[in-house]
């Protein structure tokens, strides 16, 4: 037999129960203040959540405004060195984004105008084309029926 000198560790090996003073079977001591500071936290978190919940049609917009700000800060920032002052090149490039956009849904519009019109005659054709999937999904709905899917 090996010598520990640990008292506790001598106690378990010599009978195989733990000395009544030893802590081996006492679960971990938990503090009040950590329990109040787990607390805290967690309430402190949900309280934060909720806020941004019941506010989200205010932060949202600044949020926004934030993001877009960064993304074009280095035009503005370009502009500014070539002397235009800084609340010209934000109309500028406001103006300049405002009609990027709407040329961009000019040039959607007409083939999306054309398309709706189009839409039933389109849609029978997908019909059409997708008709060889109709054994496949008859198939599936049958396994699925004998799974009791």
């Amino acid at each position: 037999m090996r010598v520990l000198p640990n008292e506790r560790a001598l106690a378990r090996d010599a009978g195989g129960t733990p000395s009544p003073d030893s802590d081996a079977d006492l679960p971990p001591i938990i503090n009040r203040t950590d329990v109040i500071a787990f607390s805290l936290t967690s309430l402190l978190v949900i309280g934060v959540v909720a806020v941004l919940y019941v506010a989200k049609a205010f932060f949202l917009p600044i949020v926004a405004a934030f993001v877009v700000g960064t993304m074009l800060s280095p035009a503005a920032g370009l502009l500014e060195r070539h002397r235009i002052p800084r609340a010209l090149s934000a109309i500028l490039i406001v103006s300049a984004v405002g009609a990027g956009v709407t040329f961009i849904i000019g040039l959607i519009s007409s083939p999306l105008m054309e398309w709706s019109t189009r839409l039933p005659e389109l849609g029978g054709r997908l019909k059409d084309k997708l008709h060889i999937f109709d054994r496949p999904l008859a198939l599936w709905h049958e396994l699925q029926n004998m799974l009791g899917c």
